[in-house]
């Protein structure tokens, strides 16, 4: 029976020899004698299989090693997933910045597009550049501003003196505002005041009613457009009388 460990019990008998030291002491164990009932009564001993105590004592610790293991694996799974939500956010963050700094970019360059340009020229439609009735360039682009203050005071001028100058912009062929407008545009170019060839479009003529000429409005662009694009004003031959002496009364100023 070595390698049985010795534990003291009161009232314990054993038929057989053990020594064993615990923390009593050395306790001795004899056998029986002949016809006795068995052994000298000791401090009492209790016999426990050393080997299963080990064998619960690893288990024990197993079980502890693998409840670490798998609380060390949540915690590291737990990492990782935060780990890719913060990679994920920063990945939004740097998307949205970039997205901000080209947006931005594209701004600014618009801005210093713009302000090289000045009033030189504006967009219409689809990206279309606008033309100007009187221009620095053979395009027609850059806008002569002393030009056109010089024959929009000239037109208004005009109609003061034939009472046409409370009239509004209209699409209808019969308004003296149309007919005059139409008929000065023939005698600029008859006074090369403008490229006898040029064609000029309607929405030239009409922002310079409105813009340079600031007469009220009574029919928009589109409408105006739509009307004189396909058919010229009326024609009315007192008022081709009366800008046919405007002309003359004025011709060096036309000229200048």
């Amino acid at each position: 029976m070595s390698g049985d460990k010795i534990i003291i019990c009161p009232g314990a008998y054993y038929n057989e020899h053990v020594e064993q030291q615990n923390i009593f002491g050395e306790v001795n164990v004899y056998p029986p004698k002949d016809g006795e009932r068995g052994g000298q009564t000791v401090s009492s001993v209790q016999l426990i299989d050393c080997s299963e105590d080990e064998d619960l004592e690893a288990e024990d610790v197993a079980e502890a090693d693998f409840e670490a293991a798998a609380d060390f694996k949540a915690d590291a799974a737990a990492d990782f997933e935060a780990d890719a939500d913060f990679k994920a956010d920063a990945a939004a963050d740097f998307k949205n910045a970039a997205d901000f700094k080209a947006a931005a970019g594209d701004d600014e360059r618009k801005v210093e597009k713009d302000a090289a340009a000045g009033n030189s020229r504006k967009e219409t439609g689809w990206g279309r550049k606008s033309e100007y009735l009187f221009a620095l360039d053979e395009n027609f682009y850059i806008k002569d501003e002393v030009k056109t203050r010089k024959q929009a005071e000239l037109f208004r001028t005009f109609l003061k003196q034939n009472g046409l100058a409370e009239l509004p912009t209209s699409a209808s062929r019969n308004s003296p505002l149309n007919i005059a407008i139409f008929s000065f545009l023939d005698h600029w170019k008859e006074y090369g005041v403008i490229p006898r060839k040029r064609m000029v479009g309607v929405n030239t003529i009409f922002r310079f009613l409105t813009d340079d000429c600031q007469i009220g409005i009574d029919t928009i662009g589109k409408t105006f457009n739509n009307v004189f694009n396909k058919n010229l004003p009326n024609e009315d031959s007192d008022m081709e009388k009366l800008v046919d002496a405007f002309f003359e009364e004025n011709m060096c100023r036309m000229k200048d």
